[in-house]
């Protein structure tokens, strides 16, 4: 189910949630030459005390997601390659696992979300909130950074960070030395 190109009110995420609810887990679908198997127990029915979406498992492919609020949205093994995510509020969010390659997401805020295992290979993470953020073992190949706010992510040494671009402005935990980790300084 593809959906590229649109962009999505909180009400049409949480009716998607729920339709994503229904649906059968396992393998669900295959586009190009990826094959997304989403671990069981993934697609459950809402928490009803949370307003928060769960789109776990979803193609979200090329989606216009700018200054959506995601905030606790469950996002784990969600397809967001090339995902418009600029502004977006991702705070408390699980993406673990998620594929964000290209995605764009400046200015976003992370704080709190979980993307341990998460591929962001190549997303614009420029000036993005990513305190607190869970980088266990995320992939962050060639991401931009420059201006994001990392000085309290969790996991940062454990991430794939090689070619990763930084700026002056881009804040670090203290004692990470972002160049022994394979990053790139970039003027600003």
């Amino acid at each position: 189910m593809a959906m590229k190109g649109l962009t999505f009110s909180r009400a049409l995420l949480l009716a998607l949630a729920v339709v994503m609810a229904l649906a059968p887990a396992g393998p669900a679908w295959a586009q190009d030459d990826v094959t997304w198997t989403c671990p069981n127990g993934l697609r459950t029915v809402e928490d009803p005390i949370s307003e928060a979406p769960n789109l776990a498992c979803t193609n979200l492919f090329g989606a216009n997601l700018g200054r959506a609020d995601l905030a606790g949205a469950r996002l784990d093994w969600s397809d967001l390659r090339r995902a418009h995510l600029y502004r977006a509020d991702l705070s408390g969010a699980s993406l673990s696992g998620a594929d964000l390659r290209l995605a764009e997401m400046g200015r976003a805020d992370l704080t709190g979300a979980m993307l341990s295992a998460a591929d962001l290979s190549g997303a614009d993470l420029s000036e993005a909130n990513l305190t607190d953020a869970n980088l266990y073992l995320a992939t962050l190949y060639v991401a931009n950074l420059a201006g994001a706010n990392l000085s309290t992510a969790l996991g940062l040494p454990t991430a794939i960070l090689t070619g990763a671009r930084y700026n002056p402005a881009t804040k670090f935990p203290p004692g990470f030395d972002p160049a022994g980790a394979g990053m790139t300084l970039v003027s600003e």
